[in-house]
């Protein structure tokens, strides 16, 4: 019993950090993170015009390179991303960025605009990029 048990917990820890459900979890929670931003009707405010509109922009732009670089780990866990996964990546991104500009539009005090939707496709571009060089790096 003792070994069939560790057997398990390893087999359990194995799904969690290498198998497809420990590449799409932290996806799916990265995904819940950025949704939840979204519903926020207000944000913070440094007081600042250009300063929380660069904020703004920055937060755009690393919310997404971190989703591509996530979604990037999950269909190519050993880093080799071909360029047409590269674009199924950035365009996956690209439309979760288009369903999250429509659903903000729906929350009081936000609005939707095509420059965030811009800013998290390049995010998303960047992401790829730097998944794909880091893996290199590390190969």
């Amino acid at each position: 019993m003792g070994s069939a048990g560790g057997d398990g917990r390893a087999g359990i820890r194995r799904k969690l950090t290498g198998g497809r459900l420990g590449r799409w979890l932290p996806v799916v929670a990265w995904m819940a993170l950025i949704f939840t931003l979204s519903a926020q009707p207000e944000l913070p405010s440094s007081g600042a015009g250009w300063l929380d509109d660069l904020i703004h922009v920055a937060s755009h732009f690393v919310e997404y390179a971190v989703l591509a670089a996530l979604v990037s780990r999950a269909v190519a866990p050993g880093g080799r991303l071909s360029r047409s996964r590269m674009i199924r990546v950035i365009g996956w991104c690209a439309a979760y960025a288009l369903g999250d500009e429509w659903h903000q539009s729906f929350t009081p005090g936000r609005e939707a605009t095509i420059l965030d939707l811009a800013v998290d496709a390049l995010g998303a571009l960047t992401g790829c990029v730097v998944y794909m060089s880091r893996m290199k790096d590390e190969g």
